[in-house]
């Protein structure tokens, strides 16, 4: 049997101009740094991504050496795959699974204006230990179906509880109107000591063409990190266009709300930019972005920071993959 290893890297690294309670400040940030690859023999398979994070968490003062960036993993599994009649096609894999929900957003849209508002803000972890597996009819539709503690990748199992999440995935190629692909997705799940629920509905729309890429998507979470009475409503669009002389314009919109027992907290975010592709997979932009929040000075624990802000930023993207 031949073994074929298939590598990956990504990298986002980005210098900003940030203005905020009247100050302006300056930084250069590492915003995503990703590598990992996939080796198949006959059916099986196993993956493994890991990625660069720093040591410390938001409220803590100190990490690893200072804070310094480390690495963890992402995704850490192994499978099989199995392809029958009528393109039909399983798979399934055990160990850190991706999220399904999450693994959209890896597919249908360009991430050059940083991770998905679910994942950024914490409403969806990008992995879980767990059990995947997705059946799919080739590319026209598919069902993904993934069974984990519900910690994500961050913690061991804390409750007695298993959770759950479903994605269906239609896609359909129309003439002269591009790539079409509606997202369906829900998850009955519980997290931490407590169980608090953590539960969450949502949809997205894509569309994908040769002039330009967009979408939308919304997610309602019921329960936010462990706080099992708040709600949250994450709502974002984006488009991405490409111009002559491998130039190109891309924006996006935010807005999260997470609603407490006894406050709630609305943060609005707008991005656009223009970017130059260095080469396929590689591009630099120029962007511009704004964050306004309301109810800032009572914020929810466990919630995403509201602040408000204004941002200038020179960002580089590159995503590599291929066969060493």
């Amino acid at each position: 049997s031949t073994i074929v290893v298939r590598a990956r890297g990504a990298v986002t690294a980005a210098g900003l101009v940030e203005r905020a309670a009247s100050t302006t400040t300056s930084r250069f940030d590492l915003e995503r740094a990703e590598l990992g690859g996939t080796a198949e023999v006959d059916h099986g398979f196993g993956v493994i991504t890991l990625e660069g994070v720093r040591s410390a968490a938001p409220a803590s003062a100190m990490g690893i050496d200072g804070n310094s960036l480390v690495a963890r993993v992402r995704h850490a599994a192994v499978g099989g795959r199995w392809r029958g009649a009528a393109a039909l096609a399983i798979e399934g894999a055990i160990g850190v699974v991706a999220d399904p929900w999450i693994s959209t957003h890896d597919v249908d849209r360009e991430r050059m204006l940083g991770r998905p508002l679910v994942e950024d803000a914490g409403v969806i972890a990008a992995s879980d230990l767990g059990l995947a597996a997705r059946i799919a009819l080739g590319d026209a539709l598919a069902l993904a179906v993934m069974i984990g503690n519900g910690e994500g990748a961050r913690d061991v199992e804390r409750n007695r509880g298993k959770s759950t999440s479903v994605v269906l995935t239609a896609r359909r190629a129309v003439a002269e109107v591009g790539e079409l692909a509606l997202h369906l997705y829900g998850r009955d799940g519980s997290f931490g000591p407590g169980a608090a629920r953590s539960h969450r509905l949502g949809g997205a729309a894509t569309w994908h063409h040769g002039r330009g890429a967009a979408g939308v998507e919304l997610v309602r979470a019921w329960g936010v990190d462990a706080q099992t009475d708040a709600t949250g409503l994450a709502v974002s669009a984006w488009a991405d266009v490409p111009l002559p002389a491998r130039l190109g314009l891309a924006a996006r919109g935010d807005r999260l709300i997470v609603d407490g027992p006894t406050t709630s907290v609305t943060t609005w975010r707008t991005a656009a930019a223009a970017w130059y592709a260095l080469a396929a997979g590689v591009r630099v932009e120029l962007a511009v972005e704004v964050e306004r929040a309301s109810g800032a000075d009572a914020p929810i624990p466990g919630a995403a920071g509201a602040t408000d802000a204004t941002r200038g930023l020179l960002r580089a993207t590159g995503s590599f993959e291929g066969t060493p």
